[in-house]
């Protein structure tokens, strides 16, 4: 009954063919696939490799990550999830032992109810059958990246706000939502080489 009251009063519109109903229609659903993007490292990420399902620039993956993280879309969490399980089935060999995540500080996390990081974590370790593991967490509060100007943005200005926890693996796939510069992801694979871990790869839903 509120599912329907909610959507009587606020109808969803598919994001890519505008028809309304759904976050993203079944036509759409379907039809939509994106190639995976072996991503060069930026030189300051101290990554042994990156994985990302799509690019940012795609305004259909654009849209659907945005309803699910900032909206809290159900329909549009699963249309990213499915483009993560697509990804890695194509490096279902890819040589790790336990999956992590780019956590959110606990001050962001209680006002979005939910880390999107740790989701797509989830996600990737079933799709590889290994572990996911809470290696991190954040401990200073820092602005979203994406509201600090690339002209802002300082050299160094992210080290010391992850700190590294428990037993190591020897191999991590880090996962975040988007992959842009790498300062935060970066940061948080270097506290993961720091407290032992011998490689980090990177994964994210889409590269920006």
């Amino acid at each position: 009954m509120i599912r329907w009251l909610i959507d009587a009063l606020f109808p969803r519109f598919c994001v890519r063919c505008k028809a309304e109903g759904a976050t993203i229609c079944r036509t759409c659903d379907e039809a939509v696939t994106f190639s995976p993007v072996p991503g060069d490292v930026p030189q300051q990420a101290p990554l042994d490799g990156l994985l990302c399902a799509g690019p940012y620039v795609d305004p259909t993956l654009r849209r659907l990550i945005g309803a699910w993280k900032f909206g809290g879309d159900g329909q549009g969490r699963e249309a990213v999830m499915k483009q993560v399980r697509a990804a890695l089935e194509t490096a279902s060999e890819l040589p790790v032992d336990a999956v992590a995540w780019v956590p959110l500080h606990e001050k962001r996390l209680r006002s979005r109810g939910f880390d999107q990081a740790r989701e797509v974590a989830e996600e990737a370790a079933r799709a590889l059958c290994v572990p996911c593991v809470p290696l991190l967490s954040r401990s200073v509060h820092t602005r979203p990246r994406s509201l600090v100007g690339r002209a802002d943005r300082k050299a160094g200005d992210l080290d010391g706000i992850f700190e590294a926890a428990g037993a190591m693996p020897a191999r991590v796939l880090l996962c975040d939502d988007v992959f842009t510069s790498g300062a935060t992801m970066g940061a948080a694979a270097h506290a993961l080489k720091a407290a032992g871990a011998r490689e980090v790869r990177g994964f994210a839903v889409a590269r920006g």
